[in-house]
């Protein structure tokens, strides 16, 4: 397989998001002195501090509420991000953002990168960390899904599956990135281009390619196996650092629901829940062989 062949995308990640509110814990409780205010925000820096990456935080959502927004959801969670930021030593954690797995309709976790302020005068501390890693967009050959929309819609939801397997293994990944063309594109690129496009934070790049799906059916069952292609670019290195091939299967049976048990054929999938389903299965094999992050 080649590397992900897309035209130059816009840069629009998470770590270009409004600073929120800051998020400082606590005041003195119980005549003990007050503990190092720890600033969370969804930016990637704040107005004249600089500051060095000590390590990721990351923590699982919290229950939505029956009128919270996505956005308040993941500002809510973000405060038992403070614990971790401390115990790294840290002052901040920036870039927090939500992440959800697969097609979740709300974030699973809320992550964010720890960093500890600089003396002013100190200069700026080497930023790119070996734990940041972007996901290039997914493409999904039309053979597959023949609609623009359903393409779109499903690309979404694996590279949503992507990162949150990324980051429940010690990853912290950007929400967007620019489609690329090929590895020569990624060694090409000068540290001002690579930083505009994937953020001054980023080491890594991921990408992940579809290949050839065989459907295949047996009596009543029908199955389906798709084949996929992931490797990992190192903008320290200046090269593919890892690469792996696996194959997704899955089939029609579905799990009984009684709510339904009077819809005929309500124990089978159709042909297209089949194929996503496979799909979802070859990132999952794919991704359980990703190298973890180095610091």
């Amino acid at each position: 397989m080649t590397g992900a062949r897309c035209g130059a995308g816009v840069l629009a990640g998470v770590l270009a998001w409004a600073v929120a509110s800051p998020v400082l814990q606590p005041s003195v409780v119980a005549g003990r002195p007050a503990e190092r205010p720890i600033v969370i925000t969804r930016a990637d820096s704040l107005a004249g501090r600089s500051f060095e990456i000590v390590g990721r935080v990351v923590e699982k959502t919290r229950d939505r509420g029956m009128i919270e927004t996505e956005e308040q959801l993941v500002d809510g969670s973000s405060a038992g991000l403070v614990r971790q930021a401390r115990a790294l030593g840290a002052d901040a954690v920036l870039g927090v953002h939500g992440l959800r797995g697969s097609s979740d309709s709300q974030p699973r976790w809320v992550s964010g990168v720890a960093v500890r302020w600089l003396e002013p005068g100190a200069g700026v501390a080497s930023r790119r960390a070996g734990f940041v890693v972007v996901v290039l967009p997914i493409e999904i050959p039309d053979t597959l899904v023949q609609k623009a929309k359903a393409r779109a819609r499903l690309a979404d939801a694996l590279r949503d599956q992507a990162r949150s397997m990324l980051e429940t293994r010690g990853y912290y990944t950007a929400a967007n990135a620019p489609a690329i063309a090929d590895t020569a594109t990624l060694a090409a690129m000068s540290d001002s281009v690579w930083n505009a496009s994937f953020g001054q934070w980023t080491e890594n790049v991921l990408a992940i390619e579809f290949g050839r799906s065989h459907s295949s059916n047996l009596v009543i069952q029908s199955r389906r196996e798709t084949a996929v292609e992931a490797w990992l670019y190192s903008r320290a290195a200046g090269r593919v650092t890892w690469r792996r091939e696996a194959v997704g299967s899955a089939n029609n049976w579905k799990a009984f629901d009684p709510q339904f048990q009077w819809r005929i054929g309500a124990g089978y999938a159709g042909s297209q829940e089949v194929l996503e389903k496979s799909l979802a299965s070859a990132v999952a094999r794919v991704l359980e062989e990703a190298p973890s992050p180095s610091p």
